[in-house]
């Protein structure tokens, strides 16, 4: 594929410079000139050596001196008294690069302007910039086994590397190489393995790559083969904690995109509504910012206003209010349809996260509204799906964690409620209404609810545990296999509670309130509007 007539515009987003790069002047690399102001090099306080084939510089004179014995140990050095810097050229800051304790080659064979606090790790940048290549400034970067091992090599060029190719093995292999082209790498390819590999490379072109590529493996893996893009700014990533595997791998390889900002991201870290990337705000709603990334979530009217946490860029926060107001550590394939996961662990305490994270969870509408609304729920699991399957649990109390539970109409209702707890819903309370109806409210507590409280695909369950452990400093033990009778409320029949010791007296008693009215009531706390209609 001929790149003549392509013009890049690389646009690097680290000051107000936009450079345009005609691809007729590919092939001369050394002459591209494309750092922007606000990107410098580190200052070499212990001063360059200056090598040429392995051997110093001095005067501009090529010596008999290995550049090894000119660093002195300060550079070249492989830990086992092997020359890391055999064939080199370029020049190297006497500050640990080019060095690798553990043994290996880390600038072997490489032809690199200049490194600085660069190319640490067994074989780092061995043969990068190799076979009429080019690898301009190299500062902060290439950290790990086979970091940026052949990169730019074999006709390709990179014109500087800053902060990238960190954190992991094999991030930037081979990026550019094979008459690839990239201009800039700045604080990408890190946090994961083989971020970076071959991006560019086989003739593709990258105007830059900026805070881009990160947290996950193979992020950018082959990125525009034979193809170019103008840039790639805060895109092809996940984030901290939260990888984003393969976000860009294959994406557009041959075809000529003018350029990446904020894309194909796994995941939106979204502050009161606005996301954020690398703790710094992108200005973008977390709407426009789950929209530009390729992926889907935060869709419908005010799906994440006000929304702090992450979601997944994986059809999430989807519906009319489906995450307003919430602050829920973590969403993956939850939170679908209206009023879904509204005000969902919102004013927890400290400001913290009410609910730590939420997986394919709450879908349907209301399903997990006010869930850990001044309260706290560790992770929510496969659980809540059904209309208001888990309105206000732990509203205002605790559950530990909520997994494979919860799932038909109210089937959670009220669990764990003012000031209430629970330790864990698990296998519970599916297959029926309202099941968990009233466990542990009014600062009542239960243990661990496991296999319990549930009807059957043929005979669906209703009010199952109703009003079990309410009762300021009441204590139920754990519930285990129990409570699943049908239509037969918890303890009416004592059959179906032997493994219960003690229950509250009344627990046996005919309820004849429903459960629905009584949240109804706590709703009207909450004043109209809330959903609970």
């Amino acid at each position: 594929m001929g790149f003549a007539s392509i013009a890049i515009t690389a646009f690097i987003a680290f000051g107000s410079a936009t450079n345009i790069i005609d691809a007729a002047d590919v092939g001369l690399h050394a002459n591209l000139i494309l750092a922007d102001t606000a990107i410098t090099s580190s200052v070499c306080d212990g001063g360059f050596v200056d090598c040429r084939k392995g051997f110093a510089v001095i005067d501009g004179a090529i010596t008999t001196q290995t550049c090894q014995a000119a660093c002195d140990g300060s550079c070249c050095s492989d830990g086992n008294g092997r020359d890391a810097c055999m064939n080199f050229s370029g020049s190297v800051c006497k500050d640990g690069s080019c060095s690798a304790s553990e043994g290996g080659r880390s600038c072997e064979n490489a032809t690199i302007e200049r490194v600085i606090n660069s190319c640490l790790g067994p074989t780092a940048c061995l043969e990068a910039g190799r076979n009429d290549g080019f690898v301009g400034d190299v500062v902060d970067s290439c950290h790990g086994s086979n970091a940026c091992y052949n990169a730019g090599g074999d006709k390709g060029s990179i014109h500087m590397i800053k902060s990238s190719c960190l954190d992991g093995d094999q991030n930037c292999v081979a990026a550019g190489a094979m008459g690839g082209y990239i201009g800039i790498i700045n604080n990408s390819c890190r946090r994961g393995n083989r971020n970076c590999v071959a991006a560019g490379g086989e003739g593709g072109i990258i105007g830059a790559i900026n805070d881009s590529c990160q947290f996950g493996d193979r992020n950018c893996f082959d990125l525009a083969e034979e193809g170019s893009i103008g840039s790639i700014v805060r895109s092809c990533s996940g984030i901290s904690n939260y990888q984003g595997n393969d976000a860009c791998n294959a994406y557009g390889q041959g075809d000529d995109i003018d350029g990446m900002i904020g894309s194909r991201n796994h995941f939106i870290d979204c502050r009161n509504g606005i996301a954020f990337f690398n703790e710094v705000s992108t200005e973008q709603s977390c709407r426009e910012a789950c929209a530009a990334s390729g992926g889907s979530c935060c869709v419908g009217d005010n799906a994440c206003d006000d929304f702090t946490g992450v979601v997944r860029a994986d059809g999430s926060c989807s519906g009319i209010d489906a995450c307003r107001g919430a602050n829920i550590g973590l969403v993956e394939n939850s939170c679908v349809e209206e009023n879904s996961c509204s005000y969902a662990g919102a004013n927890g305490v400290d400001g913290d996260a009410g609910i730590v994270s939420l997986k394919n969870s709450c879908s349907g509408p209301s399903a997990c509204l006010y869930a850990a609304y001044g309260g706290s729920v560790g992770t929510i699991e496969g659980s809540c799906s059904g209309f208001k399957s888990c309105v206000f649990a732990a509203y205002g109390g605790s559950i530990g964690t909520i997994e494979g539970s919860c799932r038909g109409i109210g089937a959670c209702d009220c669990a764990a409620y003012d000031g209430g707890s629970i330790d864990t819903i698990e296998d519970s309370c599916n297959n029926g209404n309202y099941n968990c109806a009233l466990v542990a409210t009014g600062g009542g507590s239960v243990g661990l609810i496991l296999s319990s409280c549930s009807g059957t695909a043929d005979a669906l369950a209703t009010r199952a545990c109703v009003e079990v452990g309410q009762g300021e400093g009441m204590r139920i033990d754990d519930i285990n296999s129990c409570c699943n009778s049908g239509n037969e409320v918890c303890c009416q029949s004592s059959d179906f509670c032997d493994d219960l010791n003690p229950l509250p007296d009344d627990c046996a008693a005919d309820r004849t309130v429903g459960t629905m009215g009584f949240a109804r009531r706590f709703a009207d706390e909450l004043g109209e509007g809330n959903g609970y209609e």
